[in-house]
């Protein structure tokens, strides 16, 4: 292969989505109502639980645009809105009138296993004896294939071909003398892979993470010290759930993350956690703080927005390019850009109109392509006759690389230098983002030299943060959180 062709039609590369868990408890409905007042949601606010619902997967909705669901329950009935599409097309003003309860949970596919239709747009739903239990979950199942074979041996009958189905066969299966918390133990103990999930009964809400930490999962605890007094958010960021607190600085809300191997509890709104699979590594994916989570976000003990711009700082005394201005890709180039611009000294430019209404090209099920094209159009006059260094957080297929570059020249751009933030990304993984093969990662098919070779000649280089700067601007922002990321994807 000696062109970008067989990169940019191979299989997609597909990665993870979003989770969300809550718990009201009702005397804090005044408080949310003010918390969602004050963060402008235009949306009726009597069911206060699937108001908060909504915002939640709205500020999720960069970790998945496939579908979405909620589910909700008043402690008897449940309640359900599912819809393919974005959180803004799914539900319409009015849903939450339909959505009673002090329960729900969420969720946002980007689907890494299964059909795109409504039959794998989660929660899934599944019968435990008799009880009805719902589910979201956010990663990849790597035994899915062979667990499933063997559950249909014994005449298990699969209703969807999405691997997330797979934990809720495998509960069914478990011992019905026991507690949920032991059935959830016990199921969760035989899938492998990335595993973050939410799971819900009329009156208790399930919240794991796999023993190795793949998946972010985040527990947000509001309200005071005794249980009476406390409200329970699990969600996939906590960005989100911040901002939704941000105009009442004094309200008290504890963040944790949920930590590998634990179960959280929430049942008649008292609290239980406990580690309970362990392992002697952890494998934090490097692609949540370098590209999938949400600048505003908590990651692995991380920072992200202080990491990025500390992996920009790095870049800029790595990489000596003499340019007369710095061009992020908008948007998760931008605190890259930031740190790099404040090393170096080289003024920033923002010479593209973003169209916000085009969604994230890398998770789309559509034309990625025609998105890096079309999402960010440079502004006649702003590059003429300029040396531009241009800041993104990974290459991957090549294509924004190809499109946007073809864009900057357009726009009369007279060098083009592109700098990553990530080490060339050269190595299949099918547990943190999902690319299975090399075909799919343009650095495991071309050199540097022979992906110049297909791009304008006005770029003059590819460069890419090195692995050292990579660990030195982790551990300059977290100490000691290095050792626990997975590097399998870039070679070490």
């Amino acid at each position: 292969m000696n062109d970008y062709n067989g990169i940019m039609h191979c299989k997609s590369i597909t990665e993870n989505c979003a989770v969300w868990g809550i718990c009201i408890n009702p005397n804090h409905y005044g408080l949310f109502r003010r918390a969602l007042q004050m963060s402008g949601v235009n949306l009726p606010l009597e069911n206060v639980t699937a108001a908060t619902t909504i915002y939640g997967l709205q500020n999720l909705q960069h970790r998945g645009q496939e579908s979405s669901g909620i589910v909700t329950s008043d402690g008897q009935e449940f309640y359900t809105i599912k819809g393919m599409g974005l959180v803004r097309k799914v539900y319409k003003p009015l849903s939450t009138k339909s959505l009673p309860g002090n329960y729900a949970i969420g969720h946002n596919r980007y689907g890494t296993h299964g059909n795109r239709d409504m039959s794998s747009t989660q929660p899934l739903e599944e019968t435990l004896e008799d009880i009805r239990v719902f589910y979201g979950h956010n990663g990849q199942f790597t035994n899915y294939d062979s667990e499933r074979t063997r559950l249909e041996q014994e005449e298990v009958d699969f209703k969807t071909n999405v691997d997330s189905e797979l934990a809720l066969q495998l509960l069914k299966k478990t011992d019905p003398n026991t507690s949920l918390w032991e059935r959830v133990e016990k199921a969760y103990s035989m899938i492998e892979g990335a595993h973050s999930s939410v799971l819900m009964t009329h009156n208790t809400l399930v919240g794991y993470r796999d023993k190795y930490g793949i998946r972010p999962l985040v527990l947000a605890v509001v309200g005071g010290k005794g249980g009476a007094n406390r409200s329970y958010i699990l969600a996939s960021e906590d960005g989100g759930i911040r901002r939704l607190f941000f105009h009442l600085p004094d309200v008290r809300i504890q963040y944790s993350d949920v930590k590998p191997g634990e179960i959280i509890q929430i049942i008649n709104e008292e609290l239980k956690r406990k580690r309970v699979h362990l392992s002697d590594k952890l494998l934090y994916c490097i692609f949540e703080i370098t590209y999938l989570a949400r600048e505003d976000a908590h990651i692995f003990g991380v920072p992200v927005a202080e990491y990025r711009r500390e992996v920009g700082r790095k870049l800029a005394k790595e990489v000596n390019i003499q340019a007369d201005y710095i061009v992020p890709v908008l948007d998760s180039g931008l605190k890259f850009a930031e740190g790099y611009h404040e090393q170096s000294g080289i003024p920033m430019r923002f010479p593209d109109f973003r169209d916000h209404h085009i969604a994230r090209g890398f998770i789309s099920p559509y034309d990625r392509r025609a998105i890096a094209r079309n999402k960010c159009v440079p502004i006649t006059g702003d590059l003429k006759g300029k040396r531009i260094i241009v800041v993104d957080d990974t290459e991957m297929r090549g294509d924004t690389t190809r499109e946007k570059s073809m864009s900057f020249k357009l726009a009369g751009a007279k060098e083009i230098h592109w700098v990553y933030c990530l080490p060339e990304v050269c190595v299949p993984c099918d547990l943190g983002v999902d690319f299975q093969t090399e075909a799919e990662l343009i650095a495991s098919n071309l050199t540097v030299p022979e992906r110049l070779a297909n791009l304008p000649k006005e770029v003059k280089s590819l460069n890419h943060l090195s692995f050292d700067g990579l660990v030195e601007s982790i551990e300059t922002v977290a100490p000691g959180q290095s050792k626990n990321f997975d590097f399998k994807c870039i070679g070490h």
